[in-house]
Parts: structure tokens; sequence; C-alpha cells
């Protein structure tokens, strides 16, 4: 790779440290405008990741959106 192909591509990566969370509820809701994905509520994404994690222990295999359908249903049907 040339060193002007590798700085290009610098544009684009960085490291962890250097990533600044968005806080700001205005801006968080105009990002979330912009790009049209919204944050599921706090007790979906928690129950998500909690099932995620289990499956992910025991080797099932699973997805996100699937579990996300599956609280829906849990919740209409007054078991969460």
């Amino acid at each position: 790779m040339s060193t002007k192909a590798t700085e290009k591509s610098h544009k684009f990566t960085f490291m962890p440290s250097q990533l600044q969370p968005v806080t700001e509820e205005q801006e968080l809701a105009t990002i979330y405008r912009r790009t049209g994905v919204y944050p599921y509520p706090k007790a979906k994404q928690e129950w998500i990741t909690k099932e995620a994690r289990q499956r992910q222990e025991s080797d099932e295999d699973f997805n996100t959106e699937q579990l996300a359908k599956q609280y829906d249903s849990l919740k209409a049907d007054g078991k969460l």
C-alpha cells in the first residue's frame, strides 16, 4: 500500500480512545431524525441484551431482530 493510500485510509480510521459519545438530547434527536434509526426503549434493550448474552454463552444462534419481536410478543401477552 502506498504512503498516499495509507494516509487516505487513516481519514476513516480511529482508535477507541478517540470516540466521543453523543449525550446531548437535542443532538441525539437530530441524529435519530436524520438517520431514521431510533433506539429501543431501555427495558426492551436490556431484555434483548440479557437474552442475547444467554444464547451466546450457550452457543445458540440468535438474531436481535427476532429477539425484539419476541419481546414485543411476550409484552403484548402480558408475560413481561
